[in-house]
């Protein structure tokens, strides 16, 4: 049996999910994806915001399991209703407490989650835009998922940022022309 709804609802309320999450998984040997399917139908509901969550999620901190609960984020991130700035905001942020190991080298899940509505792909590339130097990280994702549809104009928008003046931005163009 899994985390009743409104017991996961309360914790959320008194910022106590993560523990009542990590407490019930390492207990019970509940499955990360019915939890993360369970997060992601309550956040979807408007009953819990799962992004704010992690954002606040810190690596070592005293009862979080931090990369067992990247685990469920990254399953549930294809799946969530969250603007895309909110979305880079915290995979930067769990990104930086993993220790720059990008949701466990698997971008995947950003890739989905940009993928699964056709706006996102082009707000994506217009924070990458207005930003590159923050964003960097993301430049390859945006790049692959947009030249699937717009061929011309994301291997373009890559040649354009291989002279950015940031090596890290540079680095990252040159590598997204040879991903597919």
């Amino acid at each position: 049996m899994g985390i009743e709804d409104n017991e996961l609802i309360e914790a959320y309320k008194k910022s106590e999910l993560i523990s009542v999450i990590v407490n019930r998984l390492l207990k019970e040997s509940l499955d990360i994806k019915s939890i993360s399917d369970q997060l992601v139908e309550l956040h979807n509901s408007n009953k819990i915001n799962i992004v704010e969550i992690f954002l606040e999620l810190k690596n070592g901190s005293k009862g979080t399991n931090f990369f067992l609960m990247c685990n469920i984020f990254e399953e549930a991130l294809p799946k969530i209703e969250a603007s895309v700035e909110e979305v880079m905001e915290c995979v930067l942020h769990l990104t930086k407490e993993a220790e720059n190991n990008i949701m466990a080298n698997s971008p995947s899940s950003f890739i989905e989650f940009i993928s699964a509505k056709p706006n996102r792909i082009s707000e994506s590339r217009d924070l990458l835009l207005s930003e590159p130097h923050k964003w960097s990280d993301f430049l390859v994702s945006i790049i692959v998922v947009g030249s699937k549809k717009h061929l011309k104009e994301y291997v373009s928008l890559a040649l354009d940022l291989i002279d950015h003046e940031v090596p890290e931005v540079a680095r990252n163009a040159i590598f997204s022309l040879g991903k597919k």
